[in-house]
């Protein structure tokens, strides 16, 4: 966790951009070479050890812990997969990298970045009013599609309520 750290510090030091975390996840079996003892190249074939299921939970908490402590400099996370049955470390062999199991159930491992997410939410400073925003939606060219003079558009507004539409467009001859 300390090389993992220590390599985002020095890559927001020496650069100044947002890091972007992508196709994380946790290889947790050994290396094996070609004609591998099955036993010793797959040695979870018949499911995680509730130990090794914790210890991953451990590992992608502290791994957040490190996100959550300088969220300032990372742009995103992404993970590289859904579950551990569409993961790419399988390859022949039974793997458990992910946040979710074969039967894309919540593991361990999830709970424990949403307590990290949580805990970090719980002891943040108070969050400031939004800044209330608006999005405009145009059609590019609306020639033969709408008549002239008629409203067409929307403008979203969100806030802490719903989001309110106001529909204004209007079509005009260029």
């Amino acid at each position: 966790i300390d090389e993992i750290e220590q390599a985002l510090v020095d890559l927001h030091t020496a650069t100044g951009l947002k890091v972007n975390y992508s196709e994380l996840d946790i290889n947790l079996l050994p290396p094996a070479g070609r004609g591998a003892d099955p036993a010793v190249a797959s040695p979870y074939a018949n499911g995680l050890p509730d130990d090794k299921q914790q210890a991953l939970a451990k590992r992608y908490a502290d791994i957040f812990g490190v996100i959550v402590k300088h969220h300032d400099w990372i742009g995103r996370v992404t993970f590289w997969g859904l579950s551990d049955a569409d993961s790419w470390l399988n390859r022949g062999r039974a793997n458990y990298p992910l946040l979710w199991d074969r039967q894309r159930q919540p593991k361990p491992a999830f709970q424990a970045i949403v307590d990290v997410l949580r805990q970090a939410r719980a002891s943040a400073a108070p969050p400031r009013p939004p800044i209330v925003q608006q999005l405009t939606f145009a059609p590019y060219h609306a020639n033969g599609i709408y008549g002239v003079g008629e409203t067409v558009g929307w403008t979203v507004t969100p806030g802490p309520t719903p989001p309110t539409y106001a529909y204004k467009w209007t079509i005009r001859r260029n």
